[in-house]
């Protein structure tokens, strides 16, 4: 396991910059992100996809999914699955297409309903933040 700690975004861009050293490379690679509501997993998403060279990256809660071209030509996933009721609802969508066709990079805040039909995938990535009361935000990666 892999922690950064931080009062600021010191420690979400130092934890993004080892996340992207992770999946830079990679054709297929999923990073799950849990944790409480306000604790940084979008924030980090977006500086992960700043690095990358993409800007105005926003959340995806309404949507469910926002599907981003890289310059290399690859495709980056940003879901949030926080609304969604069932896997059964990702399947209607289409979203299960997506890691079926096992290309991109996918960044999914709220993962409940697809950790457990990933086994296939050849990178994946545990990413827990945790906001605590005195203001400190910690990423664990797995």
């Amino acid at each position: 396991m892999t922690s950064f700690s931080s009062v600021d975004t010191t420690g979400l861009k130092a934890a993004a910059a080892y996340l992207y050293e992770q999946v830079q490379d990679a054709s297929f690679a999923v990073v799950l992100l849990s944790g409480d509501l306000g604790a940084g997993k979008t924030t980090l998403t977006q500086e992960v996809a700043h690095l990358f060279g993409l800007e105005g990256i926003s959340s995806p809660t309404y949507s469910v999914l926002k599907s981003y071209d890289l310059p290399d030509g690859r495709e980056m996933h940003h879901l949030d699955l926080y609304r969604t009721v069932s896997r059964e609802e990702l399947e209607v969508a289409g979203i299960m297409e997506l890691f079926w066709k096992e290309r991109g990079i996918f960044f999914v805040e709220w993962p409940k309903f697809l950790e457990d039909v990933l086994p296939h995938v050849p990178k994946i990535l545990h990413v827990t933040c945790t906001l605590h009361p005195d203001g400190r935000r910690e990423v664990a990666i797995t």
